[in-house]
């Protein structure tokens, strides 16, 4: 058998594991008419509300975007944290907001994790991290005031756009 219907047929039988992942959606001027190459753009993905005050969580988990500073506001609905024991979380979680200082060919994940805890006990923890091209990891942290998104700004304008 080729080796390609062996891999096809691999990854039939394990499910989804194989399939590739959708293209991030373009949330930059003019981008279907000039699609950007990957070490063009940053991509940020998760439960996301707003991307610079537009409403996106209709549109999918995963955006391109042009590098910059970009305001990310969390959705605080949780659709259903599924856990080992059977067990779905769902309700709201508190707000928050992200400055991103994008760089290009950074990716930006946030996630939302439920942790199971004593006495039958379930939190949600969200968390965030910034992963470079050249390997470099970064923790990242909600904002915790206007000052930050101002900073944020305050950093894009020195890329000279």
């Amino acid at each position: 058998m080729p080796r390609m219907t062996s891999l096809l047929l691999l990854c039939a039988a394990l499910g989804a594991g194989c399939a590739a992942e959708p293209p991030p959606v373009a949330l930059y001027p003019n981008a279907a008419a000039q699609p950007r190459s990957a070490a063009e753009v940053a991509v940020v993905e998760g439960p996301i509300l707003r991307i610079d005050g537009q409403g996106v969580n209709e549109r999918g988990t995963r955006f391109a975007l042009l590098p910059g500073c970009h305001v990310v506001d969390i959705d605080q609905a949780n659709s259903g944290n599924s856990l080992s024991s059977g067990m779905a979380v769902t309700g709201q979680t508190q707000p928050a907001t992200y400055a991103l200082r994008m760089k290009p060919g950074g990716h930006y994940t946030i996630r939302r994790d439920a942790v199971t805890g004593e006495l039958q006990t379930v939190r949600i923890v969200l968390s965030a991290r910034e992963e470079l091209p050249g390997g470099a990891t970064s923790d990242l942290d909600p904002i915790k005031s206007g000052e930050e998104i101002a900073a944020c700004k305050a950093w894009e304008a020195t890329l000279g756009h």
